[in-house]
């Protein structure tokens, strides 16, 4: 069994409680991390109960964050198939608007030559 002398610091690997390094904590990252810290204080100087608070506090807030995230990533995924759908609507109406302008162009081609040809023939 080891002691260490009161006031002195135990260190850990920080290997062992954060996943591998990336830019930000993870909320599972956050929890192990509290986790350890409270396992490795000193029981003789305990945590104060407000430094507890806000830590707990700041993981309820990354939760939140994390949840809003999800949110707002699922809303742009939406927002997103809805543009590509009114993308393709758009697209399929101005090709229907196409072909209606090619048919009355055709009519108005068809008509001024029939009015044209008896004027023509007088």
């Amino acid at each position: 069994m080891s002691v260490t002398a009161v006031g002195q610091t135990t260190t850990t690997s920080s290997a062992s409680v954060l996943p591998d390094r990336t830019d930000t904590l993870g909320k599972d990252a956050f929890l192990k991390l509290l986790v350890t810290q409270l396992q490795h204080q000193d029981p003789t100087k305990p945590q104060a109960d407000g430094e507890f608070i806000a830590q707990l506090a700041q993981f309820s807030s990354l939760e939140k964050l994390t949840s809003m995230t999800e949110s707002l990533q699922g809303l742009r995924t939406e927002q997103d198939e809805a543009s590509f759908v009114s993308q393709s609507i758009q697209y399929k109406q101005a090709a229907q608007l196409l072909k209606i302008q090619q048919t009355l162009d055709s009519i108005r081609e068809a008509l001024g030559n029939s009015e044209s040809a008896p004027a023509e023939q007088s």
